[in-house]
């Protein structure tokens, strides 16, 4: 009986060989995969299919061959088409490599030569699809970089779970954009995205899972820039970096010193706004315990006369300047300085002066407290006192037409100045 059913299955498969079609070999219910009996060969450029029977089909690439295969009930096969093999079911490929000492060693490396001009090539491509909700991550393209045994380490050079390089023509450009990483995101117009700080949207995420001692916390970088030339027009020049938003360029100020922007370069700042959006705003908020110091400042300017100063010039810790030939409505007010005590009157101990003038011990002694100037004999008044209460530092009295003006002098008395109403 059993050398008849060997025979009978000698004649099936027999039949079997005749009814495939010429260019296919038989690859029998085996437990290797499909994926498995065949591989590329590099060096012959060749597809090369066996099964463990040891029979093998070498094909010339792009041609076509029918790849069968049988799934315990009915054979099936996939057809590859051009330069693509495209497989009815789910293929995993794992490859796991274990590399000697080498002054460069790639574990999986593919070169791939763009033949003809236009249209859109892509080197490696990877497309994850999903119609359900994902779970802690889902990434397309992952790399992972671990130094194990307590030994291992980049201390021969630089490590990076990921490299992008880019080599550019060595000519002159012809136009095109050139990225080493380029970064998108499409919303389709039905999306509807949240704001929410739980929930966030961004080209690039940073995050570090740190140790006890917060070792990166203390030693790591945001980013590290190497290469860049400190000269005007370029990428950075003095403390900027300059950037581009649409079609303008932007420049990002740095700061030398940490907690504190400060930088040994000029700070310009303009703008178009009316009072209530003045181009640079400083508010300070002080809370009790502040005035157990010495000097409480909202904002300090500083002139450093440490090296001489050349007397046929002007230097000036702040400089408040007026420029432009329009002209001032006639109900209208236009200062140079405007020192302006608002908000809830309070209780003050001690005294309160709009401004203060004053030597410190020690320092050179200044001809004035102030000083007027002008080069246009046109100005009428080197004072102006505007007294909408009828009651101040400058009132009526004394003999004749005139006015005074109340002082307080150095022993804490009131005195007056008196002014009179012509000269």
């Amino acid at each position: 009986m059993r050398k008849h059913f060997n025979i009978l299955a000698l004649v099936m498969i027999l039949c079997l060989a005749f009814m495939l079609p010429a260019n296919a070999i038989k690859i029998a219910p085996y437990s290797q995969p499909l994926h498995d009996i065949m591989h590329w060969d590099v060096t012959s450029a060749k597809l090369i299919i066996m099964n463990p029977e040891n029979e093998s089909m070498t094909v010339s690439w792009p041609s076509t061959v029918d790849l069968w295969n049988y799934n315990g009930n009915s054979w099936t096969y996939d057809l590859p088409s051009g330069d693509k093999f495209a497989f009815s079911k789910r293929v995993d490929v794992n490859i796991a490599t274990t590399e000697g000492a080498g002054s460069t060693i790639r574990g999986i490396s593919l070169t791939d030569t763009v033949g003809a001009a236009g249209g859109i090539h892509e080197g490696l491509r990877s497309h994850v699809t999903t119609a359900y909700a994902t779970g802690s991550w889902i990434n397309a393209v992952v790399g992972v970089l671990s130094f194990t045994g307590g030994t291992g380490s980049a201390s021969g050079g630089m490590a990076a779970p990921i490299c992008s390089e880019l080599n550019m023509q060595a000519a002159a450009s012809s136009g095109g954009s050139y990225y080493s990483v380029h970064s998108y995101i499409s919303v389709p117009t039905a999306a509807e995205l949240i704001d929410s700080t739980a929930f966030n949207y961004a080209f690039e995420k940073y995050e570090v899972s740190d140790n006890a001692s917060s070792d990166f916390n203390l030693y790591g970088l945001l980013w590290h820039l190497v290469g860049l030339e400190d000269v005007t027009t370029k990428v950075w020049y003095d403390n900027t970096l300059k950037i581009q938003i649409d079609t303008t360029k932007w420049y990002i100020p740095l700061s030398s010193a940490e907690g504190s922007y400060t930088s040994a370069y000029p700070v310009n700042l303009t703008s178009t706004g009316g009072y209530t959006a003045p181009p640079f705003r400083v508010q300070r908020t002080f809370v009790t315990a502040d005035f157990d110091q010495t000097y409480h400042a909202a904002a300090r300017v500083t002139l450093d006369l440490t090296n001489d100063v050349v007397a046929a010039k002007y230097a000036s810790a702040f400089n408040v300047r007026i420029i432009g030939a329009g002209d001032v409505a006639a109900t209208g007010q236009l200062y140079g300085l405007w020192v302006d005590s608002a908000g809830t009157a309070g209780a003050i101990g001690g005294t309160f002066h709009m401004a203060r003038f004053s030597v410190q011990a020690g320092a050179a002694i200044p001809t004035s407290y102030l000083q007027f100037q002008t080069a246009d004999p046109g100005v009428t008044y080197a004072f102006a006192f505007d007294n909408n209460y009828g009651v101040g530092p400058c009132t009526a009295g004394g003999t004749g037409s005139s006015y005074t003006i109340a002082v307080l002098t150095p022993d804490g008395d009131p005195g007056y100045i008196r002014v009179f109403d012509a000269r």
